[in-house]
């Protein structure tokens, strides 16, 4: 229930902003579950962990992400089944097309570059 009126306030916010439900899920929705990711990630750091923590960072949303899509995928395929073999996620917005192409420019930067660095993190990396 309370999931629900916060995703209430949010398109509010946006109605009364102008801007889109992609943008306001990519940012604040967003920020708002990767608090807690954040603060955990920080403390490791500072523990002495910072490899751990690092990798955190990576796996920890790698995982939700690909568990959610998983799981919906499997739970759409179900329902609909499976046409010519294929399961096709279509693209609606070119909010989510950006936003993806950002993130595997992100990712594959960071899958180059650390270990050109002898897998030392800097303050120019992050």
């Amino acid at each position: 229930m309370i999931a629900d009126e916060i995703v209430s306030i949010t398109q509010a916010l946006g109605l009364m902003l102008g801007l889109s439900e992609e943008i306001l899920g990519l940012t604040v929705v967003g920020f708002g579950n990767s608090l807690g990711d954040l603060v955990t990630n920080l403390t490791l750091a500072q523990m002495g962990y910072p490899t751990m923590a690092l990798s955190a960072c990576f796996g920890g949303p790698m995982l939700c992400l690909l568990l959610g899509i998983g799981v919906a995928a499997c739970g759409n395929m179900t329902k609909d089944g499976l046409k010519n073999g294929s399961f096709d996620i279509p693209f609606t917005s070119p909010t989510i097309l950006v936003s993806t192409a950002c993130l595997l420019f992100n990712s594959l930067m960071f899958l180059f570059y650390i270990p050109r660095s002898q897998y030392h993190m800097t303050r120019t990396i992050c």
